[in-house]
């Protein structure tokens, strides 16, 4: 099987292999394998953006190029990734009111290989080409994501949870370095590094996360939330419930530790969730492990940051409940809402995104950006 490679202005060049996870069967020529296939390009087109994008300005940043440039084009930078920032925006919107088709395994497991960490080699790189870089990426996404297949409906017609999840993850890579970036030309002076956990706390990726970490301070939020490594669902969602209902009036950095850390570890942190051995609402410590007043089979991280949180919208109590459900063995077993969801929903998409990421924090970054989508009003 094949699939086209578009130019900057849509046209098709040339066709390569199709390395992608849609799990089509040859030949299949049904709605359902029209629009995966369509898809496919449009993840080509995403990921060719960030291959593109995240080495120039992650150049910028290790060579300190950004900060010999003059105020003017300084300017004009910042203006073109936050044009692209704005279409990234538009693009998860998009995937979050898709309908996604369901995955196979065999397209799963192709997953695995497709967001391999690399060696990176700064370059040399003018202001100038750095605008026009970014003004080309945002042109190409905005006229793959004007064409007819991404409608603006509720229910646009989707790709598999395997084709979604690579387009979220690539989209919200260069979505964090751009703002990484941001911030390094709004500083423009490196900071004393900080102690913190992540190798990546941006889900930039680890081999241009190592360039960004000598600005420190600047571009890490003083907010933490602690969660578990390896996060499953139940801790993914709380994370993100409890970080965009608290009143922390500064960005949050989510790190991913070890339940077996020293209490004493934890001491730094604004929120535990499903770590710390220690359920108490009111220092936002939330391990479903260690509560005392419910039982094991009632209640999940989720859960328990959504009676203590400001989320009562209908919306995110379906959501609740869904995480819920499938936090529980009874609950995989019998409810229909977890079957669908793992199937071709939020838990599908998940798996899927976590085989992609090259690790927790991108993972979450993603998810994140989805949820923020998909629950826009909460």
């Amino acid at each position: 099987m094949t699939q086209q490679r578009m130019d900057s202005v849509g046209r098709y060049l040339e066709r390569v292999p199709d390395v992608g996870g849609s799990g089509i069967s040859e030949g299949a020529e049904d709605d359902g394998d029209v629009t995966e296939k369509a898809w496919g390009l449009l993840l080509d087109q995403v990921r060719r953006g960030r291959e593109e994008v995240l080495p120039m300005i992650t150049s910028l940043v290790a060579g300190r190029d950004c900060l010999e440039f003059r105020v003017e084009e300084i300017e004009a930078i910042l203006k073109g990734a936050e044009r692209l920032l704005d279409e990234a925006r538009h693009w998860v919107e998009v995937l979050a009111r898709a309908s996604f088709l369901p995955v196979n395994s065999d397209a799963r497991e192709r997953l695995a290989c497709g967001n391999p960490e690399f060696e990176f080699e700064p370059f040399g790189m003018s202001a100038r080409q750095v605008v026009q870089g970014l003004e080309l990426v945002c042109r190409r996404w905005k006229e793959a994501r004007e064409s007819s297949l991404l409608s603006d409906g509720e229910n646009t017609a989707g790709p598999s949870a395997a084709v979604a999840a690579q387009v979220l993850v690539e989209i919200t890579r260069l979505s964090q370095g751009l703002k990484v970036f941001q911030a390094v030309l709004e500083f423009r002076s490196p900071h004393p590094n900080i102690d913190y956990r992540e190798a990546d706390p941006w889900g930039v990726g680890k081999e241009n996360a190592t360039h960004f970490k000598a600005w420190g301070l600047s571009l890490l939020p003083p907010v933490k939330i602690a969660t578990q490594k390896r996060p499953d669902a139940d801790a993914l969602v709380a994370t993100w419930l409890i970080q965009r209902t608290s009143s922390f009036s500064t960005p949050c950095l989510v790190e991913f530790v070890s339940r077996s850390l020293s209490p004493r570890k934890f001491e730094n942190y604004h929120a535990l969730i499903e770590v710390g051995k220690v359920f108490d609402p009111r220092r936002k410590h939330f391990d479903s492990n260690h509560r005392l007043t419910f039982s094991p089979d009632e209640e999940c991280a989720t859960s328990l940051v959504g009676r203590h949180v400001s989320a009562s919208s209908p919306e995110i109590k379906k959501l609740i409940e869904l995480i819920r459900a499938g936090d529980r063995i009874a609950g995989r077993q019998t409810s229909s809402a977890y079957q669908q969801s793992a199937s071709n929903g939020l838990h599908a998409l998940i798996a899927c995104a976590r085989t992609y990421s090259q690790g927790d924090q991108m993972l979450y970054q993603s998810l994140a950006a989805y949820l923020d989508a998909r629950y826009s009003s909460i």
